[in-house]
Order: C-alpha cells, then sequence, then structure tokens
C-alpha cells in the first residue's frame, strides 16, 4: 500500500515520490518509504498538523551541520520544535543514540527556541519514542508520544469509548508489534 499523496501520479517521475508533509519530489528509497509511512502516521493518528512539519531539518551537532528527517514545530512559523523524527539508522542502538544527538543538538544550534520535548525512531519495524526533560540533556524511554495538543500526562489516557480513533496505517503497526 502507497502512503504516497498527490493529485497527479502520472507527472511522477519512475524511482521518485511525493513528501506527505511537503510535498515536495523526493527520491524513493527504503529509508524514504519508512520515513513517508511515519509522517503519515503522525498526521492521521496523531493528529499533527502538516503545516507544523518539515523534513531534512538543519541541526548543528557539535561544529557540524546535519539533518534530522523531519521536525514537528510547535507552530505553523515553524518556531519551537515539539518533535523530532530519525528513520534512518537500521539499528536500534545506533538509531536511538543519533536520535538523542539531534535532539541535543538541536538545543544548542543558533535556533534557540529548538529544544525538542519528543523524538521518535524507527526503522519500519522497531519504533522508540523519547521524552527529553525540558532544559537537560536526561532522556526517557517512553511507550507512546502526544498527540497534538496533548502533554505527556495525556498519553494512553482515554475518558470514553467514544475518545477512541481508528488507525489508518495497520500495516505498519503490525510490523513493529511482531518484531
Amino acid at each position: 500500500m502507497s502512503t504516497q499523496t498527490t493529485l497527479d501520479d502520472d507527472k511522477i517521475e519512475e524511482g521518485k515520490r511525493i513528501d506527505f508533509w511537503t510535498d515536495k519530489e523526493l527520491n524513493e528509497t527504503d529509508e524514504e518509504k519508512i520515513r513517508q509511512e511515519y509522517e503519515e502516521i503522525l498526521t492521521k493518528d496523531y493528529d499533527y498538523p502538516k503545516d507544523h512539519c518539515d523534513i531534512e531539518v538543519s541541526v548543528q551537532v557539535g561544529s557540524e551541520l546535519k539533518r534530522a528527517d523531519g521536525a514537528i514545530y510547535e507552530s505553523p512559523g515553524q518556531e519551537g520544535v515539539h518533535l523530532v523524527l530519525e528513520t534512518e539508522r537500521p539499528n536500534k542502538s545506533d538509531g536511538v543514540a543519533q536520535l538523542k544527538t539531534y535532539m541535543k543538538g538541536a538545543a544548542r544550534s543558533p535556533r534557540v527556541d529548538w529544544s525538542p520535548e519528543y523524538g521518535v525512531w524507527t526503522n519500519g519495524e522497531e519504533t522508540v519514542y523519547l521524552y527529553r526533560e525540558p532544559g537537560t540533556d536526561n532522556f526517557t524511554e517512553i511507550t507512546n508520544i502526544p498527540s497534538f495538543g496533548e502533554s505527556l500526562s495525556d498519553v494512553g489516557q482515554l475518558n470514553q469509548k467514544t475518545d477512541l480513533e481508528p488507525a489508518t496505517n495497520l500495516d505498519a503497526v503490525f510490523r513493529q508489534s511482531i518484531n
């Protein structure tokens, strides 16, 4: 099942795809497929608006400028990074280490307002959610991230059965749960 979104698939070159968040044309790779699946999950299942999201976000890490796979901002003006998404490394420990580096680097970057509280790493089979205590480099692995407009204390809490919403990409969810 393709998570690609475009109004006119005939105009996309072979080996390319349209980014779910930004509508930019990108190269089709295994990593890109994973990122697109997770962008759709964050937008549809967690209700993060597309205008709060961006890809290939510059992060100052020491003297180097790196690129995180994605970021969700607190507002559409790309001020105040709320969450960093990383999908690159197939190995969990390497991927989580890279995510932490990007989350720490972001806080030390010239963008003073970029100090993400949350991070997500996934390789398409496993997913790790991190919470970063504000103002520190202390990370805690958490069971899930808050949806748009929620806080960490809201994670996993439902007040009524009517609060439940159907998942949109069960293929990715099942792949993660059986591994």
